[in-house]
């Protein structure tokens, strides 16, 4: 009913993939946390699903438009960020400045 226009399949799976994330932390937190510092710009991918900055590269050198990154995705990946940035004072300053390592 009040579906946006951006909600496609491949919107479903990024918002589905965060949750799962989101699941993973709260039943295996050291895990998460250690695949995620091992993961090459897996901080900064997740920090990218944001999109707040429509004129900035984002971490893999594409400019990120607003219309880039869904309102549920954008949504799913503040309360996956915001957990993970609680869990972990690393991971909370890693996050914080991501946008910094551009």
């Amino acid at each position: 009913c009040g579906a946006s226009q951006t909600t496609t399949p491949s919107t479903y799976a990024r918002v589905l993939s965060l949750q799962i994330l989101q699941s993973l932390l709260s039943a295996s937190p050291g895990t998460l946390r250690e695949q995620l510092m091992k993961a090459p710009d897996g901080i900064n991918r997740l920090v990218d699903l944001l999109g707040h900055d429509a004129s900035a590269p984002t971490s893999s050198g594409s400019v990120l438009s607003e219309s880039a990154v869904p309102e549920e995705v954008r949504n799913q990946a503040i309360l996956f960020l915001t957990s993970l940035a609680s869990s972990s004072s690393i991971l909370a300053r890693l996050i914080t400045f991501s946008e910094g390592y551009d």
